[in-house]
């Protein structure tokens, strides 16, 4: 899948063709060597939030592809997103 996001602004999120890791091995390899950056996360995260949001959907609860949003600090940023978009629950 390709982010909302462009690519050249999420790009420790992507691989070579613009499109996301493919899958839950290759993202933890990286974010374990630190070549994750969460402000990347986080503008990818606001947009396809805000896209929920614009298709006139209320979201109960946040959670992410194979539970990525659990890892350390991307956790603390899926609670600071769901308060700051009046979403009640983050899935654990």
């Amino acid at each position: 899948e390709r982010p909302l996001s462009p690519a050249g602004e999420v790009p420790t999120l992507v691989d070579g063709n613009g499109r996301f890791l493919p899958g839950f091995p290759a993202f933890v390899a990286r974010y374990a060597l630190g070549a994750i950056a969460c402000d990347e996360v986080e503008r990818e995260w606001r947009r396809q939030i805000a896209r929920v949001f614009d298709a006139g959907l209320a979201p109960l609860h946040l959670n992410s592809h194979q539970h990525l949003h659990t890892l350390p600090r991307l956790f603390a940023l899926t609670v600071r997103l769901a308060r700051e978009h009046g979403i009640p629950f983050v899935r654990v």
